[in-house]
Order: structure tokens, then sequence, then C-alpha cells
């Protein structure tokens, strides 16, 4: 068994369930001993179950698994799992639960994309109320008042990176940028969607295989492109989803990891490969990656859109199911037995990843704004 496969990962959150004595109440629902199995109730997240489905009904109620030959995949996968189900049944509340709570944060995002296009019409409009003639000024802001009610979250791109590479300096890049340690990942998620001891194992462990993707050997985790041959998932246009696909993949490929997770947006000029730039000053000694860059504020869009988690219709194309499940590395045992993917996982971790780093952007994009209004109170 290589050593951060899903075979992998099955074993370690085994070996975790069986280092606490088989105790649910130690590992499957942490201090408080309640039940985690589905017969037995989930506590803090009643409504997973209320149609009465149960174990099959979370598997199916997961949307970022993409085709129904994946549901099923993992519900036969599940059940030749050596997990026992309190600790499966615990581990798959808590996975869909979280999937609950980020797309309940979408707004967050939208709501910050919009604000970025505001900004931009409120700073056109006001150049304008200083420069032209009544009647332009009256068309401009009525120009401006609705083009925000429909918005495409691309146009963001340009004004966020005109924001990164002129109004802040590559090292101040660098600290948003910073390195994220797996532990403090880990740490993050168990603090801010309060998810139990069982999935934390889980996590954990799926955090290792991002850390380490290339020794698993496993093609890309990114979702399949919808095309015109299958029903698919779509959002808003298909358009939109594969350009949100290509995003995600290609975050996915510049992902690197060495002793934390990192982008290679800002880094410091190596003096010994460019003596003709010794001379700089000490501001002076970073770059900027505008290629990197550019991906990262590209994919940030999709942390606005149900894209990023696929909420959408479910493909039944047999043929197409079948093609994801073989592409998309279903793995299984030396009986033949079909091992549960940990793809989805991986994809969770990575967008939660993006996700810090667009945190850290957006406050410091708002800390600056602030400045700017502040500083025109004070000079008018």
């Amino acid at each position: 068994m290589p050593r951060f496969s899903d075979s992998w990962v099955v074993d370690k959150v085994m070996y975790t369930y069986i280092s606490n004595n088989g105790s649910a109440s130690c590992l499957c629902c942490g201090a408080n001993g309640t039940s985690g199995t589905i017969g037995g109730g989930i506590g803090h997240q009643p409504f997973l179950f209320s149609d009465g489905s149960g174990f099959e009904g979370v598997v199916n109620a997961m949307s970022d698994l993409e085709t129904q030959d994946e549901v099923d995949n993992e519900i036969q996968a599940a059940n030749a799992s050596p997990w026992p189900p309190e600790l499966r049944d615990r581990i798959w509340c808590d996975r869909l639960a979280l999937r609950f709570k980020m797309k309940r944060e979408m707004k967050v995002y939208r709501a910050f994309f919009e604000r970025v296009l505001a900004d931009k019409y409120a700073n056109h409009h006001h150049h304008h109320l200083s420069n032209g003639n009544a009647v332009d000024n009256e068309k401009n802001a009525s120009l401006s008042s609705s083009s925000l009610g429909e918005i495409n979250l691309q146009n963001t791109v340009p004004i966020l990176h005109k924001f990164c590479t002129t109004e802040l300096s590559p090292m101040q890049l660098h600290q948003i940028f910073q390195p994220l340690s797996p532990s403090d990942l880990v740490e993050m998620i168990k603090t801010k969607y309060k998810i139990g001891p069982a999935f934390s194992v889980v996590l954990d462990s799926v955090e290792d295989q991002v850390a380490n993707f290339k020794i698993t050997g496993y093609r890309t985790d990114a979702a399949a492109h919808p095309n015109s041959s299958s029903p698919g998932r779509f959002s808003t246009s298909e358009e939109e989803d594969c350009n949100i696909n290509n995003y995600e993949e290609e975050f996915e490929k510049q992902l690197s990891f060495k002793k934390g997770f990192y982008l290679n947006i800002a880094t410091k000029i190596d003096h010994k490969q460019h003596p003709q730039q010794q001379h700089d000053i000490a501001m002076e000694q970073w770059t900027v990656h505008d290629k990197v860059l550019l991906m990262f504020l590209r994919h940030m869009t999709s942390l606005a859109s149900h894209s990023a988690l696929l909420s959408r219709t479910r493909s039944v194309n047999t043929a197409e199911g079948e093609k994801i499940v073989e592409q998309k590395h279903i793995t299984r045992n030396n009986n033949n037995k079909p091992v549960p993917s940990f793809r989805s996982d991986r994809r969770v971790i990575r967008l939660l990843i993006a996700r810090y780093w667009a945190d850290r952007l957006i406050e410091k994009y708002d800390e600056v704004q602030k400045e700017k209004k502040l500083s025109t109170i004070e000079h008018s």
C-alpha cells in the first residue's frame, strides 16, 4: 500500500480509532459521549437526516460527487471499509456539515467582489464629478448603479490585480500569502467549523495527501470539465463552470508545500543569479510573479460561486460516470473491493487554503480603502 494513498488514509484513521480503544466517545463524538451514528441521532446536525434516508442519503447529498457512479462507488466502498458504522457515520456527518457551512459563507465573498466593483464605480463617478458636466455626471451615476445589478465576478480580477501591484509592495504581497502550516489549517477548521475528532483525523491525513500529492501518483483532483454531450452540472453557464474548473486545476498545480502550503506569488530576488540588481533598495529585492498572482485572483472568484462545491444537478450519464470514476483514481484493494476516495476532501482542503489567503487579501484591501476614505475626509 503506497504511502499517502486513499487506502493509507483509511488505515490511518482506523489505527487512531483502535488506539482510542474503539471508543466512540473519544474519537467519534468528542467528550460528550453522544452517539455519532445515524440511527442514534446527530445532536448539532439534526437537519442532515430529516428525510430519513440514512447513510445513503448523506452520500447522495454530497454535491461534489459529480456523477451517480461516484456516489454508488462511495456507498460500496464505505460498506466494504473496515471502519465501524459509528465511525463511518460520524465522518460522513461532519463531511457534509463542513460543506453546508462553507456554502453559507459564499455570500461573504460575493459581497466583497460587489464592494470592489462599487469602489471602482465610485472612484470613476468621483472623477467625472470633478471633470465633467452635469449631463455626463448624471449618466455616469446611472451607469454605476445599474452595473452592479448583474455582475461578472471576473471583472474584479484586473481591479484586484492593479491593487496588488500598485498599492501594495511585493513584500506586503508576500506577507499576505505567507505559508500556511498544516497544524494551523487543522486548528482553523476545528475552531471555525466545529468539526469533530473523527473527521479531524481524516482531514489531517488528507492534508498529508495534498502536501505529498505527487507521491500518490494520482491524477488531478479538480472537477471534470462540463461538455456538450453530457448534462453534467451547471450553475450559471457551462462557460463559467469550465473557467472555474480550469482555475481550480491551475491552483492545484501551483500549490506547493515545504513546511507549509505556499504559492510563489512574491519572492526575494537571488542576487547570486541577478548580480546586476545588487544595488537595488530593500523593497525592490522582491519580485512579483504575475502569472501566479493572476491565477490566484481568478481562482479567488470561485469562492463566491456555488461551482466551487458543485452544488448543481448531478449527471446520471453512466458512460460519463464510469469515465470520471476511472479518471479520478478510484482504487480497489487486493480483494477487488472499492476503497473510499478522499478526492472531494482534498479539493475542500485546497479550497480552504485558498480562502485563508483570500481572507487576508480582503482584510488588506478593506484596510487600504478605509485609509483612503479617512484621508479624503481629512482633506475635504
